[in-house]
């Protein structure tokens, strides 16, 4: 069994993990894509009816925190955000008549969501891969501790 204080530490933790500008504004765009998909891609026009609430956003960057807390790591990768997106975005969305018509699943859309919003995307228009501090930014080294022993119990 978890103590209240273990668990308390580890939501602390997660809300210390790292999250580099540029993920954060391709986490940005893709929830605004679901809202405004017209200049990424005319097939995902055609298939949302209403896209994600900017809640989406709150949830999308908590869950891909925890989830690069749960592989150990103390920064957030693209693959934490893209692991999360499903379950974060699957019951936010609305689909158009025209694609529940013709067989597209909220999965479908978001894994062409994934697909079409480039990861490198910047709002200010900058290249990403031109950021000093690379593509992940740099990383906190928070004491993961409770990880490690949470692994041992």
């Amino acid at each position: 069994m978890i103590t209240q204080e273990a668990l308390f530490g580890a939501r602390k933790e997660v809300l210390q993990i790292h999250m580099a500008d540029n993920l954060e504004e391709y986490l940005l765009q893709l929830i605004l894509t679901t809202r405004k998909p017209t200049g990424h891609s005319a097939e995902l026009a055609q298939w949302i009816e209403y896209g994600a609430s900017p809640r989406a956003t709150i949830a999308l960057d908590r869950t891909a925190r925890a989830h690069a807390w749960l592989q150990g790591r103390d920064y957030v990768a693209p693959e934490d955000i893209q692991a999360m997106a499903h379950d974060v975005l699957r019951h936010r969305l609305i689909l158009s008549y025209e694609a529940e018509a013709n067989g597209i699943t909220t999965d479908k859309f978001i894994d062409e969501l994934i697909h079409t919003v480039p990861l490198g995307f910047r709002l200010d228009g900058a290249n990403s891969m031109n950021d000093p501090r690379g593509m992940y930014g740099s990383t906190l080294g928070l004491d993961l501790h409770f990880v490690r022993d949470r692994k041992s119990t």
